[in-house]
């Protein structure tokens, strides 16, 4: 599998971003957000490997799960990327249909395309994210190299075996 160094937003426009989000917002709490306890969220959708949709109180969200990046599914007619499949049905195998939406301090609530940042734990408290790391079937997502999981993510990547499906 190709690592693909992701570009973010350089700090200072997603600080302001996150200002003007919370200016818009009022204020509202989003479940998983700082200073709440997570707990387990009905999943409505798993778009691919890296990002899912959840029912947050009757208002379906997109999150988009730290510090990984998983091969993109075809759209427009395009062939999905080598593994994009696999690694969305492991994800959907991993968390079900209930997931717990863990927030990262060191980061933004949100990215710029507005989905939630959150790490993806299962109720029993294993990281979805992390498991597809090991198994080869997500690449980190560079940029984002100061989340406060990093270590394990990195660890992860350095011992992952090359997945099936990658050619």
């Amino acid at each position: 599998m190709t690592v693909r160094r992701t570009q973010a937003l350089p700090a200072p426009a997603v600080t302001c971003l996150a200002v003007i989000l919370g200016v818009l917002l009022g204020g509202c709490q989003v479940p998983g957000g700082a200073g709440e306890r997570p707990s387990a969220v009905p999943v409505v959708a798993i778009v691919d490997g890296d990002t899912i949709r959840v029912d947050l109180g009757g208002e379906t969200e997109r999150v988009r799960l730290l510090g990984i990046d998983t091969p993109e599914l075809g759209r427009g007619g395009t062939a999905d990327e080598p593994c994009a499949v696999e690694a969305r049905e492991r994800l959907a195998e991993l968390i079900g249909d209930q997931i717990v939406l863990v927030p990262d301090p060191a980061q933004g609530d949100r990215d710029r395309y507005g989905r939630l940042l959150r790490y993806a734990d299962t109720p029993e408290g294993v990281d979805a994210g992390l498991v597809l790391v090991a198994e080869g079937l997500a690449d980190l997502y560079w940029a984002a190299d100061d989340i406060t999981r990093w270590d394990d993510y990195l660890r992860a990547y350095d011992e992952a075996p090359a997945p099936a499906c990658a050619g």
